[in-house]
This record gives structure tokens, C-alpha cells and sequence, in this order.
């Protein structure tokens, strides 16, 4: 998710003021409105969402909807975040969002695909969060595999996808980090380029483009659950980071150098080693850059 990996958080990390011994927001913030939220939806997006909900601090969004999809549907339910201490990240990474600098929101989604088919959806994600920005006049955005989406090759979103089975009904937890203003100090904590919407000159109030993000989710969803990855897979090469160029994969120990021919059909990554042509899933494995 957006934000950065952390040790020891001070309150001007989390985007607060510190006033003698009084902690206060800037004068500058701006707090999501669910009704605003709302408002904003699509007409689909209206129809798709059953619940959306603004937290002011949590943990992780993530965490308490893989909580709340144990025991009964999430599909449809919407939870956001002003601030978010430990965010989750692939791999077992933490992760924060400073408060109201971000923005953090998880989805639950009801899929009639089978779970094998699921590992792809944040490829798709990733289409419909750079469709997002695309349109609001971002150029040089692109994907990299499996779940990050860049500007000029520095992250400004990330993706984290989980799949949660009750009973007999697989439902998926669809996470997603945007980063709208990311201070210079936090910056230096990070090991890779990073950017934000403020960078980019983007002006866009944090209620609307949750409200945009949210119906080009379901748009892209609702079209991965008909239809699959396939169709997409097009548009995704179209835009994807690091195609034709050599880089490595990472799967546990081992670090594996090839040149990114693509994805497959099933959203699998395309390598040519050495040894030939190899598919990489994107549970399993990390890809860097040369």
C-alpha cells in the first residue's frame, strides 16, 4: 500500500503538527467525506457499493477486511483510512500512509471466477488505477508487474491483493495505496523513487478521486469477472514497466536474469533466461530493474 516501511514514528511522520506539547492537523488537511465519496460514484459503482466506511486511524485496512471476510460477505463493502500505522505490503512488508497525505482503501469483492483465475486481478488493478490517472491528465504512467503503478518510472501506487475462503465462497480483499503529498523526510526513508499527485501538478481533492477510484475499480472488476484476463492482457503490455528490457526476478534465494517478454493470458510475468522462456506467478516472486 502507499506509505513507507518504518521503525521509529514521530508525529510529524504521520503528516502532524507539533505545537509545544500539543499535537494538531494542518492547516492544510483535507479530511475524506463518505458523502462526498458517495456522491462522486459512478452509477454502477452506486449500485456495487453495500457499505463504505471512513476510518480516521487503523491499523491496516487491509487487516480488518480480511477479518470481517471470515466470518460473512464483504462484497460490496468499502473501508478508507485518514491514517494507517501498519499497512501491509507484499511479502511481509509494513507499511504506513501519514495521515490525510494518502490515499489508503480496501475493497472486498464477491468473484463467480475461480480462485486460480484470481492471481491476475492485480494486474487489472493496476490497469484501472492508470486508467484513473491517465485521465486526469498523468503522463509516463506505467505498470510494473505484478502490482505497482509509476509515474516516470517512480511509484505512486501500490496493490495488494488477498483471497479469503469461507466455507465454500472464495471472496477477494483488493488494497490500494495512493500517494497525494509525500514530505521530503519520508522520502529518505524509502529505497526506491517514489512521486505523488502534488508532484505531478495534479489537483484533485482526495474525496473525488476516492469516489473516481472506486468506480473505475468496479468498471474493471465487474469486466475481469465476466470476461478474465485475457482481453486486457493487450493493454497491459501497452504500458508495461521494464518490457524488452533485462531484469531479475527474485523467487526466494534464488535471483534469476532475463528479458521481460510480457504477461500471459493468465497475467503470469514472461522471462527469457538463459535456459529459455520462463512464467513466473506473482505470489511467489519479486522483479527489479537492472
Amino acid at each position: 500500500m502507499g506509505g513507507y516501511e518504518f521503525g521509529d514514528v514521530k508525529p510529524e511522520d504521520l503528516g502532524l503538527v507539533v505545537v509545544g506539547d500539543r499535537v494538531r492537523l494542518p492547516p492544510d488537511v483535507e479530511l475524506l467525506d463518505p458523502s462526498r465519496i458517495e456522491q462522486g460514484l459512478s452509477d454502477r459503482a452506486q449500485g456495487w457499493v453495500a457499505d463504505l466506511e471512513v476510518a480516521l486511524a487503523i491499523d491496516s485496512t487491509n487487516v480488518r477486511m480480511v477479518e470481517l471476510a471470515q466470518s460473512e460477505s464483504v462484497a460490496g463493502h468499502v473501508l478508507l483510512a485518514e491514517l494507517q500505522t501498519a499497512g501491509r505490503g507484499r511479502r511481509g512488508r509494513r507499511w504506513f500512509s501519514p495521515f490525510a497525505r494518502n490515499l489508503a482503501v480496501t475493497l472486498g469483492v464477491g468473484l463467480s471466477s475461480q480462485p486460480e483465475v484470481f492471481g491476475s486481478i492485480s494486474l487489472v488493478v493496476g490497469l484501472a488505477v492508470a486508467d484513473l490517472l491517465q485521465g486526469l491528465g498523468v503522463r509516463d504512467v506505467s505498470l510494473k508487474w505484478p502490482n505497482d503503478v509509476l509515474i516516470g518510472g517512480a511509484k505512486v501506487c501500490g496493490i495488494l491483493i488477498e483471497l479469503v475462503k469461507r466455507a465454500d465462497v472464495y471472496e477477494g480483499v483488493i488494497g490500494i495505496g495512493i500517494n497525494f503529498e509525500v514530505a521530503e523526510v519520508l522520502r529518505r526513508t524509502i529505497e526506491q523513487p517514489v512521486t505523488d499527485l502534488k508532484e505531478q501538478g495534479i489537483e484533485v481533492g482526495r474525496s473525488q478521486l476516492a469516489g473516481d477510484l472506486i468506480s473505475v475499480i468496479v468498471r474493471y472488476v465487474d469486466e475481469f469477472d465476466r470476461r478474465g484476463f485475457a482481453p486486457m492482457r493487450a493493454a497491459y503490455e501497452a504500458i508495461q514497466a521494464y518490457r524488452g528490457q533485462t531484469c531479475h526476478v527474485i523467487l526466494g534465494a534464488e535471483r534469476i536474469e532475463g528479458i521481460v517478454l510480457g504477461v500471459a493470458n493468465d497475467g503470469q510475468l514472461c522471462l527469457r533466461c538463459a535456459q529459455g522462456e520462463r512464467l513466473f506467478n506473482g505470489g511467489e516472486v519479486s522483479l527489479r530493474g537492472t
